[in-house]
């Protein structure tokens, strides 16, 4: 996938992006913010992967730009999960930079548009918008796109295995710290003559256990 974006090509990729939405909104054109809004009102991070919309002001690092674009994130292009007729898969799909270019400046600029027209602030608008704009640019991606159903599937197995893997992560907190008491205070676990063992030492005694053998039974009374 080509990443390299020539410099005229920012000016050309934001008016074709104005274009596109002028023709799905009336009044744009006969608005002086939407007129004024440009190349100017737009931070291009070039090593940067996150975007936005500013409407409430800016961070400082931005000068006081309503935009951020972080072009490494425009190499792939993904959408919200909304219900709409067709979604991104949930890893979203490679594209050429450019064209994540204007895939995310069509995204943010309809935020701009829901604040000067006073709409709803909708994430469901600008996915809709996205989406259409990515069809009608590049067809060749329809393919690779799925339905909300579908989308929604991967959501969950995605839940599935961070849960899973959040078990573990636990888990392997719990053996690391089980190993670390043991280690320290391994003379006194295994030393009969100082009475018997009471409820924690036994617990951990199980629980060390169980790291070898999850099904492991315990006799403390032998």
């Amino acid at each position: 996938m080509r990443k390299k974006i020539e410099e005229h090509q920012y000016e050309e990729g934001l008016q074709e992006c104005k274009r596109w939405l002028e023709n799905k909104y009336d009044g744009l054109t006969e608005n002086k913010e939407w007129n004024d809004f440009g190349l100017k009102d737009i931070h291009i991070s070039k090593s940067g992967f996150s975007s936005g919309w500013y409407g409430q002001g800016s961070p400082k690092r931005m000068n006081g730009k309503r935009i951020k674009i972080g072009l490494r994130g425009c190499d792939l292009t993904s959408s919200y999960c909304k219900k709409l007729e067709y979604l991104t898969p949930i890893g979203g799909i490679y594209v050429h930079r450019y064209v994540g270019y204007k895939h995310t400046l069509l995204h943010e600029l309809t935020h701009l548009i829901q604040y000067i027209q006073q709409r709803t602030y909708s994430e469901v608008e600008t996915t809709k918008n996205e989406l259409e704009y990515l069809l009608e640019i590049e067809p060749r991606y329809e393919h690779q796109l799925i339905s909300y159903e579908e989308r929604k599937r991967q959501e969950l197995k995605k839940k599935e295995w961070m849960d899973k893997q959040k078990e573990l992560k636990e888990r392997t907190m719990v053996e690391i710290e089980i190993l670390k008491y043991m280690k320290e205070n391994v003379s006194e676990l295994l030393q009969p003559e100082k009475g018997e063992l009471d409820d924690t030492q036994k617990s951990l005694i199980t629980e060390f256990c169980k790291i070898k053998d999850p099904n492991v039974v315990m006799n403390f009374d032998v």
